[in-house]
């Protein structure tokens, strides 16, 4: 009995030390990452790796390498130079890490409730907020917010195109809704325009054409449609609105396009494909939810097939389902909590 459990301890105590080791280098173009918002108030954030070779996820990157988890809610994460960037939404702070051992590297702090960080500029990042009403400045050499940019609501998703940002803004329950996307002036970091859109936009893309495109849930009490607008980011207008014909749109709004930039994809509780030549939204989805709960959704670069998040119940380990372009299953593997963001690198 006493070689028996020896035996069982030195098993348990290898598989503990192996769960603690730093991940192993990651190589660029080897897979993608998995970015699990985790559960409001848990904690339980993590980020997981997909490799393409093997089909096998590794989980708990940042923990294994650190000793504990990133935080709470994982809102997004992006890669700039050989640093990734984790934005901790209700943590409060940006987390940023080497990316081939994913060993912290420091915070980027305080904010009160960061949503998306988007480089704009050598050295130079924005963070939108939650609560703040602004959007803040960060100095990348340092690790430093520098400045913020006020803004009239809650800011969310952004996209750069030439030298000025553009911003998302979703509807602020407390306040009444509003239809307005904001234009910043990256270089000198300050509120230049806004620009008229549908009620309620979340979301942005952008096309091949480097035109934009914003996913806009529209205004149910006021009887303002949801749907798609596309926006001219040299001329500030509206070039087309493809309206949705009702308000069941799920709770994810999400935008990917495929690498030539002609298909747009977009979750409306099932996934749709959209052609860019085509006039009107398709009548049926390419990949209908069946009962899953999709939650994220981008097109892997390298191989064309869509990466779908599956939230489940906001509570257990996500899935992650891997479709073909014609909206075949190929592939089902296991993510961590709310799988929310694909990243590919």
């Amino acid at each position: 009995m006493f070689f028996v459990s020896l035996g069982f301890l030195l098993s348990f105590m290898a598989c503990h030390e192996e769960e603690n080791n730093p991940v192993a280098s990651i190589r660029q173009a080897e897979g993608f990452f998995i970015v699990n918002e985790g559960t409001f108030n848990f904690g339980n954030a993590s980020v997981s790796y997909y490799h393409y070779e093997t089909g096998e996820v590794t989980h708990d990157l940042f923990k294994n390498a650190n000793g504990h988890t990133a935080g709470d809610v994982l809102q997004q994460m992006f890669v700039v130079d050989d640093k990734g960037y984790l934005v901790l939404n209700n943590s409060g702070y940006v987390e940023v890490v080497n990316m081939e051992t994913f060993e912290s590297e420091g915070l980027i702090q305080p904010f009160e409730s960061p949503r998306h960080f988007l480089p704009v500029s050598e050295g130079k990042a924005y963070v939108s907020d939650l609560y703040s009403n602004s959007i803040q400045v960060v100095n990348l050499m340092e690790g430093t917010v520098t400045g913020s940019i006020m803004m009239p609501f809650w800011t969310e998703q952004m996209e750069k195109v030439d030298a000025y940002v553009f911003v998302t803004s979703p509807w602020d329950i407390r306040l009444d809704p509003h239809d307005q996307i904001y234009v910043i002036d990256a270089e000198n970091d300050f509120l230049a325009d806004s620009i008229q859109v549908g009620y309620d936009p979340v979301a942005i893309a952008r096309d091949g054409n480097n035109k934009l495109w914003i996913y806009c849930r529209g205004a149910e009490s006021l009887a303002e449609p949801a749907g798609l607008y596309c926006v001219n980011p040299q001329t500030f207008e509206v070039e087309r609105s493809l309206l949705f014909e009702d308000y069941d749109l799920g709770f994810a709004a999400r935008l990917s396009f495929n690498s030539a930039g002609d298909t747009l994809y977009y979750l409306k509780n099932d996934i749709y494909a959209f052609a860019l030549s085509d006039t009107n939204l398709p009548a049926s989805p390419l990949i209908q939810a069946s009962g899953s709960n999709f939650y994220a959704l981008a097109v892997d670069p390298a191989t064309g097939n869509l990466i779908v998040g599956d939230a489940i119940d906001y509570a257990q380990k996500g899935k992650v389902y891997i479709y073909g372009r014609q909206g075949n299953l190929l592939e089902t593997t296991e993510a961590g909590v709310i799988p929310a963001q694909f990243l590919f690198y």
